[in-house]
């Protein structure tokens, strides 16, 4: 990635309070995006602290638009696509804003990932979650080949994006929400294509962490500090699919709740014996 192939960053910014996380994106690159293109939440104080966040590193800022969280999760292929169709065929970085990244201060990443890019005929790259089983090791580089997709973070060409979803169209529904990730993976199952995987690791990480309200700040507190990072190194993101997924530094659910289904599991437990 080079100062002539710049890339824009797409992304939502519900709250005031979201810029931080956004700021924290900019000083995750090494090479950084000239353009900001994102859909903003109503508070008229957003607009001002991006349009001071753009100026301080150099991009430029488009606002796409205003949205909610309501919008962005029913509607998030809608607002991507505005989106894509204020870039042209740059190279699009897609970041979510519950999902926090770090690098090490001055580390350089993202000039060899895209050569690995490049080199490997890799449609994208994607990481903000443990690996998958079916995930391979792509030699000399430290990263991973995968057909799985993430809009918590991934780079890759306008174009490719477009043609996935297009390809997905007359499906699309049926993926809800995560309709414009499950386009890419279908788009790599059926075309035999492929990206890769960001690998997490202590000066290098990026991690989805399902938190957007006040607590934010106490977590994005120990993610920079490394508090709690160790689980997140290691195995399998499949290990932790479904009602077991996992976020980092997720918060417990309450006692009481927790007492139940440890009741639920106890008597299913003897109703197992009793069979």
């Amino acid at each position: 990635m080079t100062e002539a192939n710049g890339f824009s960053l797409l992304t939502f910014v519900l709250q005031p309070t979201h810029c931080t996380i956004l700021r924290d994106w900019m000083g995750f690159f090494d090479q950084l995006p000239d353009r900001l293109v994102v859909h903003i939440g109503q508070d008229p104080a957003i607009a001002k602290d991006l349009t001071d966040l753009a100026g301080a590193f150099g991009a430029e800022l488009v606002i796409a638009g205003q949205t909610d969280p309501a919008e962005t999760t029913e509607n998030e292929t809608g607002l991507l696509w505005q989106q894509f169709n204020l870039i042209g065929d740059d190279l699009a970085c897609i970041v979510r804003l519950d999902t926090l990244p770090y690098r090490q201060s001055n580390l350089p990443w993202q000039a060899e990932a895209m050569e690995a890019m490049a080199r490997h005929g890799a449609l994208f790259l994607t990481g903000s979650t443990l690996p998958f089983r079916a995930d391979t090791s792509v030699s000399e580089t430290g990263l991973m080949r995968t057909q799985r997709f993430s809009n918590c973070f991934a780079i890759l060409p306008a174009q490719v994006w477009r043609e996935a979803q297009q390809a997905q169209e007359s499906g699309a529904d049926a993926f809800g929400r995560f309709g414009s990730e499950a386009a890419v993976e279908l788009y790599c199952s059926e075309t035999g294509a492929f990206g890769l995987r960001l690998i997490n690791r202590p000066d290098l990480r990026v991690f989805h962490c399902q938190e957007w309200g006040p607590r934010m700040a106490e977590v994005r507190a120990a993610f920079q500090a490394g508090r709690g990072i160790a689980p997140f190194l290691k195995g399998y993101q499949d290990d932790f699919m479904g009602a077991r997924a996992r976020f980092y530094m997720e918060k417990r659910p309450p006692l009481h709740r927790r007492a139940r289904i440890l009741l639920g599991r106890w008597k299913r437990s003897l109703l197992g014996r009793a069979g």
